[in-house]
């Protein structure tokens, strides 16, 4: 992933009513981009599947070691492929014909999931005020970056984390505009959407 693929930048042009109405509008994007990238995926991984033998040969390749950064998009690889380690197993190296669907949706997924990660002025530094509150989302997001650092230097084939910490630390890590009410708590609710939604995240961009 390069650099200018790393999300967009958005910014609230005025203070949200309160948690709730901040954690709604932080979640629409990653939701539906993750929720259109695994359809993309998924049809990609069929239509890859369904083409002949001269069809593959004209699709892009995408290395196994680029695969195997993301759990989530190399098990469900694994799975239309034939089984668990089908092609996560193979070395890193060696370049797989993806159906350009296939290549799309994977790139999509690991992107929303980047744009989840709770720092700074991020859909995913938005859940994490909503979810933790100010002081909260402090302690959060500087655990996020010590996590981002300690990936750069010590997780194999970290690319993504490492051009996110860049991103993030340049053009996103604003501090967020205050809630009019930021006192009422966020509900039940979306706090188990929340962690869900960062439980699916690590899934995505971790190996």
């Amino acid at each position: 992933l390069g650099l200018p693929f790393m999300g967009a930048l958005t910014r609230l042009r005025e203070s949200p009513k309160n948690f709730a109405s901040l954690f709604d509008f932080a979640i629409a994007g990653p939701v539906l981009g993750l929720a259109v990238s695994m359809g993309c995926f998924i049809t990609g991984l069929q239509l890859g599947n369904l083409a002949t033998p001269n069809v593959v040969q004209s699709f892009p390749a995408l290395p196994v070691g680029v695969i195997q950064t993301s759990t989530l998009g190399g098990s469900i690889m694994d799975f239309f492929a034939g089984g668990p380690g089908f092609v996560t197993s193979q070395d890193p190296s060696q370049a797989l014909p993806l159906h350009p669907l296939a290549i799309a949706g994977l790139t999509g997924l690991v992107m929303n999931a980047l744009e989840l990660l709770p720092v700074g002025a991020t859909d995913g530094g938005r859940l994490s005020l909503a979810v933790f509150g100010r002081k909260g989302h402090a302690i959060i997001g500087g655990l996020t970056w010590c996590f981002l650092l300690f990936a750069a230097f010590f997780i194999e084939r970290a690319d993504a984390l490492i051009a996110a910490w860049a991103v993030y630390n340049i053009a996103q890590n604003d501090a967020e505009i205050p809630c009019r009410d930021e006192v009422t708590q966020l509900d039940a609710g979306r706090v188990v959407i929340a962690f869900l939604l960062w439980f699916l995240a690590l899934l995505t961009f971790l190996p």
